[in-house]
């Protein structure tokens, strides 16, 4: 159900954009830096493509995967003195450039926020987090007293997304 590309409250996005990528470390002796991809939109990260560095414009001139992550060069970090202080610094996208996900799939960040109730119409707080567990995301639900709830992203789970009015309904499992 969940799409990534996400904007978690906790870090620093630019106003109106969201993260596709963090730099993991510098790469090499030329610029290049590892990144973890947090985009599952195909392309994002391809040369040519356009993100933000630290709220700046920047392009990408490589990539070339490396394990579960990508080797990029970005044309506005010359050498590695520079690539190797942009450790833990995000990559990003203008929302407005984010395309529309598949039918019945929703972006993290369109999720993270979202105030949840259960099928009684009780609410049961806000999406705070989501986790990837392999077979399937789960939802942090935190509740006002700090509490949470562990939804798992199933369509036996999640009854309803409404985006217009940041409301998701949800039936949680029972266990006897």
């Amino acid at each position: 159900m969940p799409y990534q590309e996400q904007s978690p409250s906790s870090e620093r996005v630019p106003e109106g954009h969201v993260i596709v990528a963090r730099i993991v470390a510098a790469w090499g002796i030329r610029g290049e830096v590892k990144v973890e991809a947090l985009t599952d939109v195909p392309g994002r990260l391809a040369p040519g493509s356009a993100v933000h560095l630290n709220g700046q414009p920047a392009r990408i001139v490589s990539a070339h995967p490396k394990g579960r992550d990508l080797v990029i060069k970005l044309d506005t970090v010359p050498d590695r003195n520079h690539a190797e202080t942009l450790g833990g610094a995000l990559l990003t996208v203008p929302q407005a450039d984010v395309p529309p996900p598949p039918d019945g799939a929703y972006y993290h960040f369109q999720i993270i926020g979202m105030d949840v109730f259960d099928h009684r119409r009780i609410k049961l707080g806000v999406v705070a987090a989501i986790m990837g567990t392999g077979a399937n995301d789960v939802y942090v639900v935190r509740d006002d007293g700090g509490g949470e709830t562990l939804v798992p992203a199933t369509s036996d789970c999640i009854l309803g997304v409404d985006l217009d009015n940041n409301r998701m309904t949800v039936r949680l499992l029972e266990y006897e």
